[in-house]
This record gives structure tokens, sequence and C-alpha cells, in this order.
């Protein structure tokens, strides 16, 4: 679990990002480890949920979000693709279904580890980059398909315009 967003007062709703979820707690719900715990990625920014076939037979695994995470070609290495990407694809398959997702079972965790090091990957995908943006909004903790939609608005609408004055 990663605390997004303390709060302002005493009182004030905690915000928290998990595996699978955004959510809302109370401070009292929460206890902060003596020790510093290792740094926390959520599953959901880089365990693959599918993955689609291009025209040309690459595939391309996906995000629970939906987010490209890497191209696989035969014969090369799994290329990290940027989440914004909108990929063109001609068949779409499922690795697992919401029912087993791998979020609260250590056991389905190794599973899917281990499916990624099947694949050949042993780093993370560009879609790790969300991390920072899905919580520096203070009080607007975001989930990656959110944080996903308004970069891709961004990139159609262009680079900012001066301001005239």
């Amino acid at each position: 679990m990663l605390t997004a967003d303390f709060g302002r007062g005493r009182d004030s709703p905690v915000q928290i990002i998990t595996d699978n979820r955004c959510g809302i707690c109370t401070r009292e719900e929460i206890s902060i480890p003596r020790d510093p715990l290792p740094p926390f990625l959520p599953h959901r920014l880089y365990f693959v949920y599918g993955a689609w076939t291009e025209p040309d037979g690459s595939k391309v695994l996906f995000s629970r979000d939906y987010a490209p995470l890497w191209r696989l070609r035969d014969g090369q290495r799994p290329q990290q693709v940027p989440s914004t990407d909108w990929i063109k694809h001609q068949d779409e398959t499922w690795f697992w279904e919401d029912a087993t997702a791998p979020w609260e079972d250590r056991h389905r965790q190794a599973e899917e580890e281990a499916r990624l090091r099947s694949f050949g990957i042993t780093g993370l995908p560009l879609l790790i980059d969300l991390l920072p943006l899905m919580v520096t909004s203070v009080g607007n903790v975001r989930m990656p398909a959110g944080v996903l939609r308004d970069l891709q608005l961004r990139e159609k609408s262009g680079p900012p315009r001066p301001m005239m004055g």
C-alpha cells in the first residue's frame, strides 16, 4: 500500500493506493512501520492482463487498464511501449479474469511474475512512470486509466501555446 495523501487535519481521510485500487481510510486504520518497507509499486502497473496481436504478428502485452506495456517480436528482446500509444490489433486475449486477479494472492503473484520471465521480461514497463502522476494531486489520487486518458488528450492537443499579451 502507498499512502498518497495524509490530509490536512487530524480527522482528514487518508488516501491510499493498493495493487488494485485507490481508496480512503482514517488515520487510525494506518500503521506506520518502525523500519521502512521496500518501495511499493502497484502490480496493476506492471502485471500483464492480456495481449493484442498486431497485423504483423507481433504481440503487445497490456495492463489491467488496457495500457500497452511490452511488444514481443520473434527472435527479439521485449520492447517497452509508451503507455499512451494506440495499438492497432487484430486479436485480443486475456490471461486472467477479475475473479482470478493476482492482487491479494501470493501464489497468483508468483504465477504472474513467472509469466513475465517466460516472455523474457526482467525490467519495468514505461507505465510505472504514471505512479508519480497518480499521487501528485493532493486530494485527488487517481487510477492509471484516468491519468492515461489525460496524457492522451494532452498529446492530441499538442504543446501548450504561449499566452499573447
